[in-house]
């Protein structure tokens, strides 16, 4: 096989691997991440708006303990797994290391919070008697935590499966718990928590156990530093997306209302679809190969194809939350919560940003310049502090959403810049113009046409919209390789209704575009 030809291969096999463990993840992650969305329409109906609006100040709270108390563990396992341990033993101790030097700081900084939760919720909420919600949800951080760090072990060694198990068995417990305890018991927004603490404890041992063959319950000193190194530095990462993605909230109860804080979270955790379905599955599974590739002649190329197919999936995202949820949000959530579908576009746009920074950050990782990351979190975070100050008194949850999306906005350019001035990669920017000029088009249309107030209409309109004309057009404006149709339309054979149950054609992706053979 020619130099070419090879480097073909690995490019296929490369984005396969990529797809195949991001839709794992993407499933996972709903689980994971989405209970709060998919019990959404419970919420809205059986806990008033100003408990809808504290629960989502409590999940602030976790957010940033999550920022401070897991001291980047989970981010500095996976790349200590690939880039530092140096025999299989060293990865067999990597996560137990990794659980020894976390926990004290953990139960540290929970017995901290306990003591002090009167008047921390106090600040956060601005009412008093809110210590037991403040303490429930320091213990939900606590055993969640741990479960991150377990699920980091898994994605380390590609083990998707197990990665969805644990998350299967968190969120249907979670799922029980939420429904016994708010709607037949009514117990209000201490029924979430209490369901949420008791499911993390009980899935934690779940992880733990199916970890368990693949690890080796010492403590190894010789990965104490590179895992607190990468930990400390992916910190102020996390609490800039605390500030970017949480802080928002605080801001608009100074200056509003608990129901304006609920109103704004539901828009914005409709936007956060972005995030569940389609940015962090990414995450999960982009580290891992990009890191094992990076050593091998023509990764790039795997890189600039990978940014392209994400540009595409976080376009086609974006068009379709915001389009639905123009029409149909309000049903969906309830009448009290009708505004919320304003905050949808542009909180999707936001995470679409973090999707492309995530794709593009290896490059910084692999250059070994990853000390000015936290001088992009710095910058982010003042950026973001400062326009939600100038802009929320003004435009309210408007002005709260632009400050989101301009501070990721912010991060994606200022890490396109670094990785690209340390670690070189041919972007296909035509693609990407043709990718990102044919949304704008299609969500245009979208938001100038009106169909009057059939639901029916209005949801089957947009999702047309998104999901049909928008692959349509970019199709049509040129925009697949050769080898990329000839995948469509042997895609296209093996699933027309004419060919179930006849054996499969053979796979033939034709030649590249300089002509040499993809497959066979």
């Amino acid at each position: 096989m020619s130099e070419k030809s090879e480097g073909q291969s690995n490019l296929l096999a490369d984005l396969k691997r990529v797809a195949s463990t991001s839709g794992l993840y993407a499933a996972a992650t709903v689980l994971q991440r989405g209970l709060s969305f998919i019990l959404l329409p419970i919420y809205t109906r059986f806990l008033m708006p100003a408990e809808y609006g504290t629960l989502e100040l409590l999940t602030g709270l976790s957010a940033i303990l999550f920022g401070l108390l897991l001291l980047g563990m989970p981010s500095a396992l996976t790349k200590v797994f690939h880039r530092d341990c140096e025999t299989e033993d060293q990865r067999r101790r990597v996560l137990a290391t990794a659980i020894l030097i976390d926990l004290p700081v953990l139960l540290f900084g929970a017995a901290v919070l306990f003591i002090v939760a009167e008047p921390l919720g106090f600040w956060l909420i601005g009412e008093h008697g809110q210590a037991t919600i403040v303490r429930l949800t320091v213990a939900t951080v606590v055993t969640s935590s741990l479960i991150a760090i377990v699920l980091s072990s898994f994605r380390a060694r590609e083990q998707a499966i197990a990665f969805a198990i644990v998350n299967f068995a968190q969120f249907g417990l979670g799922m029980l718990m939420n429904i016994a305890l708010v709607v037949w018991f009514e117990y209000g927004i201490y029924g979430v928590l209490w369901g949420n603490l008791v499911a993390s404890i009980l899935a934690l041992p779940i992880g733990l156990a199916i970890a368990r063959r693949d690890t080796s319950w010492e403590f190894d000193r010789n990965l104490v530093k590179p895992l607190v190194n990468f930990g400390v530095l992916v910190i102020p990462t996390a609490i800039t997306g605390w500030v970017i993605t949480m802080a928002d909230r605080y801001v608009l109860r100074f200056y509003d209302t608990l129901e304006t804080v609920a109103v704004y979270s539901v828009g914005y955790k409709i936007g956060m679809i972005m995030q569940m379905g389609l940015v962090w599955p990414f995450q999960l599974a982009w580290p891992a190969v990009a890191y094992s590739i990076s050593k091998r002649a023509g990764h790039e190329k795997t890189y600039a194809r990978v940014l392209t197919y994400l540009t595409f999936a976080l376009v086609l995202g974006v068009l379709g939350l915001s389009l639905l949820s123009r029409a149909g949000l309000d049903e969906f959530a309830g009448q009290s919560y009708s505004r919320a579908y304003e905050v949808v576009p542009l909180v999707a746009l936001a995470y679409a940003f973090a999707g492309v920074q995530f794709c593009l950050s290896p490059g910084i990782h692999i250059a070994g310049k990853t000390k000015y990351l936290p001088l992009f979190s710095a910058v982010g975070t003042v950026i973001n502090l400062g326009m939600n100050f100038l802009l929320v008194p003004e435009y309210g949850m408007l002005g709260a959403t632009w400050a989101t999306v301009v501070s990721y906005f912010f991060l994606a350019a200022a890490t396109c810049i670094l990785s690209q001035k340390c670690h070189p990669v041919p972007w296909e920017y035509g693609r990407l113009l043709r990718i990102v000029g044919v949304g704008a088009v299609v969500y245009a249309i979208g938001v100038f046409t009106d169909l009057g107030d059939s639901l029916f209409a209005g949801l089957t309109w947009q999702f047309f919209l998104a999901t049909g004309a928008y692959p349509a057009l970019l199709l049509a404006t040129g925009f697949l390789h050769p080898g990329e149709r000839r995948m469509v339309a042997d895609l296209f054979n093996r699933l027309a209704p004419w060919r179930v149950g006849a054996p499969p054609p053979p796979v033939d992706l034709g030649p590249d575009d300089d002509g040499h053979p993809q497959g066979g």
